[in-house]
């Protein structure tokens, strides 16, 4: 067994959230200075999402022998792992706290500032693997009877390591995996007994059975059964239920990788696409030419969930399509109240014509929706030999006559639409 399996664990589970919630949400191993000015790292990886942020400790521990033993002396080495790795979560609280985590590099290669960030919904999460003396991992023997315990007020998760990957698989964005964070606090910090029950059977409840867990969170039980072999049995007695819920989700992927291209604008100058007769006039917008913005402008579009990231991506295609038969097309979605209107725009155009219709239709998006802010997304038809991407923040937006200014966005915008569509195709809010 390598003496670096530890640190290799680490850095798998920084990739494997690098590639399920894209490498611009991850920064491995962040580091702050003490008051004595030394570097130390902070976690193994922080995972922050507007102002909810997920703290990660990786623990491994390798046993001489091949299996765990109930009564053996190596499970409570191994415990004792865990409970040190939940308490690691003080360190970055301290550094929040004292301002000293001052920045931090995401798994894109991008230092962003993270200075004077303030964050109301914070989660730790312990991943535990254990590793026999032939290097497999046999954490599956680990039993965790307290899946979650509280460090200075935060609640702290424990997850075996297969459990974790299985679970991130699922909840494939930062909002979709902080939504069940939320969930299994209440459940297993709270006054609810959950009997016996595995992670992922627990897991499967949430995915596929939530309304049994909102009615025990909303009613006076307080225990609540979990059906052993949940997780697998609605696998095995259900494929086309998850086969059609994939594809139902495959728009969204065009989210993520218009996410994924945030950063090709770091460092471009939008007017050198002008004419020379046009540099410099007010009509063009400023992209993430910064850290700082493009940073901005991802914490924005990293607040869609995978349901919400389905629906935009489908409305993106529609868009990108339409573009090839007319000059340009575009639509919005919008998420209040942190998000705000986010508008599309698909044209062939010259780029600097392109980027001031894109700004024309955020402030447009602005009056519609009575909000001051709004993030925009412009790029080329569906068959557009070239790609390229510009994105866009517009903050303090106000009309004269905001009436006026509504009327006039609700021609360019037409009805609104809106939709309770769950990721399974059901209407969450019937009637609503």
């Amino acid at each position: 067994m390598p003496m670096n399996q530890g640190k290799k664990t680490e850095s798998d589970v920084a990739r494997l959230c690098g590639g399920l919630f894209l490498k611009d949400f991850v920064l491995e191993s962040p580091k702050y200075r003490t008051p004595g000015g030394q570097l130390r790292e902070a976690a193994d990886a922080l995972l922050p999402n507007g102002d909810s942020l997920i703290v990660m400790q990786v623990k491994t521990r390798v046993i001489p022998g091949s299996s765990l033993s109930d009564d053996g002396p190596e499970l409570g080495r191994v415990l004792r792992r865990v409970k040190s790795a939940a308490e690691q979560v003080k360190t970055v609280l301290r550094a929040i706290d004292t301002q000293s985590l001052e920045e931090g590099e995401t798994l894109r290669g991008v230092n962003i500032p993270l200075s004077n960030r303030a964050y109301s919904d914070i989660h730790g999460v312990v991943v535990i693997d254990v590793f026999n003396s032939k290097g497999a991992s046999i954490v599956d023997q680990l039993e965790i009877q307290n899946g979650i315990v509280e460090v200075r007020g935060i609640p702290v998760h424990v997850f075996r390591a297969s459990d974790f990957r299985t679970i991130a698989q699922e909840q494939d964005t930062l909002p979709d995996l902080l939504n069940y964070l939320n969930v299994r606090k209440k459940l297993l910090a709270g006054v609810t007994e959950v009997p016996l029950a595995t992670e992922l059977d627990l897991f499967g409840l949430f995915k596929t059975r939530y309304p049994v867990i909102e009615e025990c969170l909303s009613s006076q039980t307080n225990i609540l059964f979990v059906e052993p072999g949940l997780w697998e049995k609605v696998h095995r007695d259900f494929p086309e239920m998850w086969t059609e819920r994939d594809q139902r989700m495959n728009p969204s992927y065009l989210v993520d990788r218009t996410i994924e291209e945030v950063h090709t604008c770091i460092g471009y100058d939008l007017s050198s696409e002008c004419p020379p007769n046009e540099v410099g006039k007010s009509g063009v917008p400023h992209g993430p030419s910064t850290p700082a913005k493009y940073w901005e402008i991802l914490q924005r579009l990293g607040l869609l969930s995978r349901i919400e990231r389905a629906q935009f991506g489908a409305k993106m295609y529609e868009k990108a399509e339409a573009a090839d038969k007319k000059p340009f097309a575009y639509t919005m979605i919008y998420r209040p109240p942190d998000v705000g209107p986010i508008v599309y725009l698909c044209s062939n155009q010259p780029r600097h014509q392109r980027a001031e219709r894109l700004r024309q239709l955020m402030k447009c998006a602005c009056a519609y929706m009575g909000t001051s802010h709004a993030v925009g997304i412009a790029t080329q038809s569906l068959s557009s030999i070239e790609r390229s991407h510009d994105f866009c923040v517009m903050e303090d937006v106000f009309f004269d006559d905001p009436k006026e200014a509504k009327r006039l966005a609700q021609q360019a915008f037409g009805a609104r639409r809106g939709t309770s569509l769950d990721e399974w195709g059901k209407d969450y809010a019937p009637g609503a």
